[in-house]
């Protein structure tokens, strides 16, 4: 059989199963006779043509298809290389199958979100999202492959289901890209994973919603920043979003594999535990984590609400405080109130008092308050303290949180000022609230003299310091406030003969 034949039999097979009502260009190479079998080395690049690819048909495209046109795909298309959508206008229709069977990575771009019915990615390799897809129907992984979302997302429409899915076909959420579908009273799997597959369950008993998940290959101290832990828990964390807010009573099962096991986790006395408020917490009790398959485990939790990171972590390792609320209020000119409040505390020993009044460079201890006893871990505790306290000035206040194993934390500072105002320490500051610069106004001074001006945010960290010469009556201009993170923060003048004064204020954006 000639080429010249062959390539006339790929030129009527085409033409069988595309029906062109604009020019359409389809380029190809050398055509190959293998086992009665004609394949064709095509790319389609269709630069705005209306292609339709009727039930019962296949169009397969050894190259690229890039689509600037619509195509309504009611068949079958199969695709060895990458498919790109670049502009907004064109479409991508029908309640056909789009087959990714490359041999080596594909890539699938858009300009915007694609809808498709079934796909299917029956290649041992990979399916790279460059932009968001949604399945309507299907989405089938076979031949050992996955889907990287990169920072893409994939949405599931509340019928579609994935299919042929385990730890070598999954979703790889290797990015901020995430996993999204409806979830009620029916189980629902998230077949995803970082580097390993890592699914999880949910069945939500309360209102219907749409959950979003993702696993990052780590569990971080602050939930989303900080250290990454290294003792203790499994060395992953599932990010979990509901579409709106509340309603959502979900019962939840996270899985892993030994290898994700950090040192001294313990899996026969471990729970779920869930980032929220600010804080880790461990809602859920801790029980003997089940085996699923050869070097694999799972944890559960019921009644789920709360729901922004959930990780696994053994009894034994420590995590931190849930510091509700810390407050600092003078009560009258003598006595300042201290009070606060836990929701989760774990080898808690208690807390520090910690003074520093505006004349002293360092906080001083002032007293010892014992954890409450009694209650269980995962309950609400109050905390008091009153603080002979006359000072006529600023005076500064932090908790200094002891774990039994002698690990400390330390809570953000709070201050007081005997209720001085602006006339009395003669420094007043203007606008307040501010955007952009601040002004300072200056009285009850005998002379002109050098001043070190600082500006101090709440957790007591230096984020402003310059000399000025200051003057009875002088406006001083700080253009640096600009720059600053919207917050509350004090202003502090300390004068070449330690004289302070010191007022708030507040930046805005």
């Amino acid at each position: 059989m000639s080429s010249f034949y062959l390539r006339k039999v790929a030129c009527r097979q085409l033409n069988n199963i595309i029906r062109m009502k604009l020019p359409v260009y389809i380029i190809w190479g050398a055509l190959f006779f293998v086992a009665q079998q004609i394949n064709a080395q095509v790319y389609l690049v269709n630069r705005g043509a209306n292609i339709e690819l009727n039930a019962n048909r296949y169009l397969k495209v050894e190259g690229n298809i890039e689509n600037e046109g619509r195509i309504n795909n009611n068949g079958q298309i199969y695709l060895q290389a990458d498919w790109s959508q670049p502009t907004a206008s064109s479409a991508y229709l029908g309640t056909g199958s789009l087959h990714f069977e490359g041999t080596s990575n594909q890539n699938l771009s858009s300009a915007n979100t694609l809808s498709i019915h079934n796909l299917t990615v029956n290649n041992a390799n990979n399916l790279l999202l460059a932009s968001s897809i949604q399945i309507t129907n299907q989405l089938d992984l076979s031949n050992n492959a996955s889907v990287v979302l990169n920072n893409a997302n994939l949405s599931l429409d509340n019928s579609a289901t994935i299919i042929n899915f385990d730890q070598n076909h999954f979703i790889v959420t290797n990015a901020m890209g995430v996993l999204s579908q409806e979830v009620n009273n029916s189980t629902k799997v998230f077949p995803v994973g970082n580097s390993s597959y890592n699914p999880a369950q949910l069945q939500n008993l309360g209102t219907s919603d749409v959950f979003s998940i993702r696993v990052e290959d780590q569990m971080l101290e602050d939930g989303l920043t900080g250290a990454a832990f290294t003792t203790g828990v499994v060395d992953r964390t599932w990010h979990i979003a509901e579409g709106l807010t509340g309603g959502s009573l979900v019962n939840l099962s996270l899985e892993w594999q030994i290898a994700e096991e950090l040192s001294n986790f313990d899996r026969n006395d471990a729970a779920i535990v869930t980032y929220f408020a600010g804080q880790w917490n461990r809602p859920f009790p801790n029980v003997a984590s089940t085996a699923v398959a050869a070097g694999r485990f799972e944890q559960t939790a019921s009644a789920a609400n709360n729901f922004l990171a959930y990780g696994i972590a053994s009894r034994n390792q420590t995590l931190p405080i849930e510091l509700l609320s810390f407050e600092a209020e003078r009560k009258n000119q003598y006595t300042v109130n201290l009070e606060w409040s836990t929701a989760s505390e774990t080898n808690n020993q208690g807390f520090e008092i910690e003074r520093m009044l505006a004349n002293e460079q360092e906080f001083q201890t002032l007293a010892f308050v014992p954890a409450e006893e009694g209650g269980g871990n995962h309950r609400l505790r109050n905390y008091h303290y009153p603080d002979p306290n006359a000072y006529h000035g600023f005076s500064y206040y932090r908790l200094k949180q002891l774990d039994e194993d002698g690990q400390f934390s330390y809570s953000e500072v709070r201050v007081v000022d005997n209720n001085r105002n602006q006339e009395e320490i003669g420094l007043k500051v203007y606008p307040n609230p501010t955007a952009n610069e601040l002004q300072l106004y200056l009285s009850h001074l005998q002379e002109e003299q050098r001043a070190l001006i600082q500006i101090v945010n709440t957790a007591g960290t230096i984020v402003y310091e310059e000399e000025h010469t200051i003057s009875q009556n002088k406006v001083i201009t700080i253009e640096a406030v600009a720059n600053l993170n919207a917050a509350s923060y004090f202003v502090k003048i300390t004068t070449a003969n330690g004289e302070q004064k010191m007022t708030s204020f507040v930046k805005y954006d």
